[in-house]
């Protein structure tokens, strides 16, 4: 693993993105693996930038979220796929078949995370 620091957020972004970039243009098949939160926004507005600018295409992509809070119906405005959606891939060209999350309101979890997983692999 390498540690790099950065002068502030925004050139921690650019280089994250940076990353995230490489991925997409070279393999065939990425895949993104997506989080949640506040701290990976400013990664985000930085491939949206990039995307807008006819750059970056997540045409060929498959993304995962890391996570799902269980017990929100599929929708939910507070749900993590919901937050990505609003976030980044509505705003890029992620086919929506190709953004994946585990499923926080199946009535047998432990199936569905076995089933997410397996989808992963």
């Amino acid at each position: 693993m390498e540690v790099v620091i950065t002068a502030d957020p925004a050139a921690a972004a650019g280089l994250a993105a940076d990353a995230v970039e490489h991925v997409l243009v070279e393999r065939d098949r990425p895949v993104l693996g997506l989080a949640t939160g506040s701290s990976p926004l400013g990664i985000y507005r930085e491939l949206i930038d990039r995307h807008r600018r006819s750059r970056l295409s997540f045409a060929r992509a498959r993304a995962y979220l890391l996570d799902e809070y269980v017990g929100l119906p599929p929708g939910h405005p507070e749900a993590y796929l919901t937050f990505i959606r609003r976030e980044l891939t509505d705003q890029v060209d992620l086919p929506p078949d190709r953004l994946h999350g585990p499923d926080g309101s199946a009535d047998d979890l432990a199936a569905a995370a076995a089933a997410y997983e397996r989808a992963i692999a």
